[in-house]
Order: structure tokens, then sequence, then C-alpha cells
């Protein structure tokens, strides 16, 4: 019997981690504020999500699902898939009342959204980035409110969704607040007189970042910039696709250290100065942690919205841009030289990122769900 009077709410975000990680921050969050919460995740057949939410102690059902085309001739498929995940989401819909339903990107938010504007559920969104996906421009004006991380994305949505927006910030992890840098450099063991830079490709890493870190030890000036900054020490997540890129598996120099994969939680609190893609969740982190911070947006990313999402931290002073095309081991070196050698400036940087920290975006948008309306409906 108990079972009956559970809350259902239901969660669909994949692809890539960045839209799957906000939704698990958010079912967390919500699992707090509703005791009584039964939380499911729709998941696409293929995607990584699936593992990613069964690690996070969810249960979750697969979906058909496709993602909105490029070409038309695409159209019949995509059309037949998403029409079967709709139907699937009606039925499972039938089967217990379902309080709200969220939305965070990917195309396996396309059958939950569609479905649930069908059956009169409340639906809501989150967008992480700066420029919206075309998923999310096209589900919005089906959801009682639109959450968003930057509110520059406001104007690229529909215009009958005006109204509907809701500045949240991007969902993350709890620890990236509270992570000091000293509490972080125990638990990663590193001396706090250390100069430490992270660099970050993501889930996968990025081949050009780690061919420019390791091609730092055969510049020219590597050595006088080692000899005004002897504590100076680089960790680099390769990821493990692109780690074999590089020639070596490990560094041939003490103050770079390879790795395949590092806890940012702990990693990005204890550092000095980041380096990375321009990623939504990149960026929330950063933030959350109150790092200055190199960015290098992804060139291929879709409508190329992590340029978008630097532009916000350019804007602040949060971060220095560093473009794909332009960076090697030499404009790395000299970028770190230049900020490196002004405290002040780094200082700067640390204070803007952290006024865009978000600490609230989980629990903000799990109480718009629990509350099954729209916050100032």
């Amino acid at each position: 019997m108990a079972l009956e009077r559970m809350n259902r709410y239901i969660f669909a975000g994949g692809g890539t981690a960045g839209h799957i990680n906000p939704a698990l921050s958010v079912a967390s969050a919500l699992r707090d504020l509703d005791p009584q919460a039964d939380i499911l995740f729709f998941v696409s057949p293929e995607g990584l999500e699936r593992d990613l939410v069964s690690q996070a102690g969810f249960a979750h059902v697969e979906i058909d699902c496709a993602a909105i085309p490029l070409h038309k001739s695409a159209y019949p498929k995509f059309f037949l898939q998403n029409y079967q995940g709709y139907w699937q989401a009606l039925k499972i819909f039938k089967e217990k009342p379902v309080k709200a339903v969220l939305g965070t990107g990917g195309f396996v938010s396309f059958p939950l959204l569609m479905a649930a504007h069908r059956a009169g559920i409340p639906s809501y969104m989150h967008e992480q980035n700066a420029y919206p996906g075309r998923a999310n421009r096209f589900l919005s004006r089906y959801c009682q409110a639109v959450c968003l991380t930057f509110p520059a994305s406001e104007k690229f949505f529909p215009a009958q969704v005006a109204g509907r927006f809701v500045l949240t910030g991007n969902p993350i992890h709890q620890d990236f607040f509270h992570n000091s840098r000293e509490s972080a450099r125990a638990q990663v063991q590193l001396d706090l007189d250390r100069e430490l830079v992270v660099a970050v490709g993501g889930s996968l890493g990025a081949r050009s970042l780690n061919l420019a870190v390791e091609g730092l030890v055969d510049e020219p000036e590597w050595q006088d910039f080692l000899c005004a900054h002897p504590n100076f020490l680089l960790v680099l997540s390769t990821g493990k696709v692109n780690s074999r890129f590089l020639k070596s598996p490990d560094s041939p120099d003490p103050h770079i250290r390879y790795t395949s994969y590092l806890d940012t939680k702990l990693w990005l609190p204890a550092a000095d100065l980041l380096i990375g893609r321009s990623s939504a969740g990149f960026l929330a982190e950063s933030a959350a942690a109150a790092k200055p911070s190199i960015l290098v947006p992804f060139p291929q990313a879709a409508e190329d919205h992590q340029t978008a999402n630097a532009q916000v931290f350019l804007d602040q002073g949060a971060s220095v841009l560093l473009k794909d095309d332009q960076l090697d081991s030499a404009s790395l070196l000299a970028l770190l030289q230049e900020l490196l050698a002004d405290p002040s400036k780094l200082l700067a940087m640390s204070q803007a990122a952290g006024s865009l920290a978000k600490a609230q975006a989980a629990q903000t948008i799990a109480g718009l769900m629990c509350a099954g309306k729209r916050e100032d409906a």
C-alpha cells in the first residue's frame, strides 16, 4: 500500500554525460525533498546514460528514440522511432500516476516530453548550454517551465515560451561547493605550496590539449618557466580515448603528470588554474570551485555551443580563451607564463568565476517538480 502513495517522477536526458549528470543531480535533490519519490529514468538503447543511471542507483527503462536529423531523407526513421517511444511512454504513464517529468536534453527527452504533454503531466526542461540544442528548442513549447543555466539562452527559444523561463544554473555535485583548496589538497596528497594547474579534456579527453601539454617539455622556454615556478605541477586528464595520441603513457618531466581519469570533485577545488573545454558541466564545476580557467571550446560541438558558453565566462572576466586551432605547446606555455606571473589577475578571475556559481540549481528544479507547477505560476 505504501508504494501506491509514492509520487512518481520521470527523467530523461542522454547522449552525453553533460545531459545526464544534471538529471542525476536533480533526482538526488528530489529524493531529499520528497521521501515518497518514485524516480524512473528513460534511457536510449545505446546511450551511455543507462550505465550512469544504474551506477547512481536509480531505476530505468529503455525507450525508442532518435535524434532530430540534419537531412530530410532521415525523417521517416526519426518519426517512426520517436512515435514508438511516444507510445511506450504513454503506456508507462498508465501504470502509475506521474506527478512531473524532466527532460535535460538529448533525443531521449523527445518521446518523454511529447507524451507528457499529451497526458497532461507537468513537464519541465533544463538547458545546460548558452545556445540551446535543437530538441530543447522544439520541445520547450510543451513545458510548464524551461530552466536555464545562462540568461542569454532565452532569445533562442520560440516566442511562445516567453514567461516560462527560470534561471536555475546547471545542477552539479554539491562537493564542488564544499571542498576547499586545503581539504581537497589533503585528499589528493598535494602540498599547499605547489602551483597546481589541472587540465581536463572531458570524459573522453581532448587530442589537441593532450598534444599541447605533452609538447611543453620540448619548448625552448620550458626550463626558464620552471626556474620562475619551481613548485609548478600540471595534472592532465588525458581521457581513455584520446590518451592513445600521446607518445608515451607517462610524462618524462616530474612537473607534468598524466592520468586517464581524475576525480574533478577533488582536483578542481585543489587547483590554482584550470584548462578545459567549455562544456556546460566543466564551466559549472569551475564556477562552483571558484577557479580561473583557460577555455578551449570544442570546435565540433553542435552549433558551436561551447563558444557561446565560453563567452559568458569571458564577459564576466572569469576565463581567457584559447581557440582550438591556435592551441599548441607554445601558445599554452605563453598563457601559463602570463597568468601565473600575475596572482592579482588570478584572484580577480577566481572571484568572477565564483560569482557565476548557482549552488541551489538542483534543489530549485526539484522544488518545481515537487510543486507540479511553474515557480511563478
